[in-house]
């Protein structure tokens, strides 16, 4: 539970927002035993020392167990956010388009999801789905020299893992 990553926006100087991804409680599942929670990306205002202006830019599905995130700005000021599966071992989640979770997301800075995302047109998929089939995506880059999208993440049995991050594909 808690916050995950925070991630100043290209022109903190100016506007001092700040992105950020947390797991926000949403209640407890009795059969679990366990809390249920939604990962959240939020922007805000630092004023001072207090976060002004919060809105929620993204609400995921709630579950029980909800991985870890990390935060990215492109230099065309798209958020992607990489989201990692259900901690208790429910892998086909990643797998599966219809929650955010084992995925990269894409949004705008704002919070709309932009037309050309693989998934933006199609029934019962998230639209900010960029990428999916991650395990533990928790690291995001974009290679200074290619412009080339990256992701490393945690392997089962541990097979730490370097992806390229192509629109739509698994």
């Amino acid at each position: 539970m808690g916050i995950q990553d925070v991630l100043p926006d290209p022109d903190f100087a100016t506007n001092r927002l700040i992105y950020f991804t947390f797991n926000r409680p949403v209640g407890y599942d009795p059969a679990a035993e366990r809390i249920t929670a939604t990962t959240v990306l939020a922007r805000a205002r630092l004023d001072g020392l207090r976060l002004t202006e919060v809105k929620d830019l993204l609400v995921g599905e709630v579950m029980v167990g909800t991985g870890g995130s990390r935060i990215l700005i492109d230099a065309n000021r798209q958020l992607f956010v990489a989201v990692g599966a259900l901690s208790e071992g429910d892998v086909q989640s990643a797998q599966r388009t219809d929650n955010i979770y084992g995925k990269v997301l894409r949004i705008g800075i704002d919070g709309h999801v932009p037309e050309d995302n693989p998934f933006a047109r199609t029934q019962g998929a998230r639209p900010e789905i960029w990428t999916y089939g991650h395990r533990d995506p928790l690291g995001l880059a974009i290679d200074p020299r290619s412009g080339r999208l990256v992701a490393s993440e945690h392997g089962p049995q541990g097979g730490a893992e370097l992806n390229e991050l192509l629109p739509g594909r698994n």
